[in-house]
């Protein structure tokens, strides 16, 4: 059973990505709360993913934060 992430959580796999990921930043977007997280080894030099609360990665290859996320969702 996978844990709920919050702003808190830290040392989070990811399906199909290698490493750890730590939460930095948390929004809401359209009523749903969405996570972006780092790598615990890499930090700013890999891209960071978005995950919701319950670990899904809803985007990867972010390297502009939300902004990158807002695209996505406009397009």
């Amino acid at each position: 059973m996978r844990k709920t992430i919050s702003l808190t959580s830290n040392n989070i796999k990811v399906s199909g990505h290698i490493g750890t990921w730590y939460v930095y930043a948390s929004r809401v977007y359209h009523g749903r709360r969405l996570f972006l997280v780092e790598h615990e080894t890499y930090g700013d030099h890999a891209a960071n993913l978005i995950l919701d609360k319950t670990g899904n990665c809803v985007m990867e290859d972010v390297w502009n934060g939300w902004e990158d996320y807002e695209v996505y969702i406009e397009s």
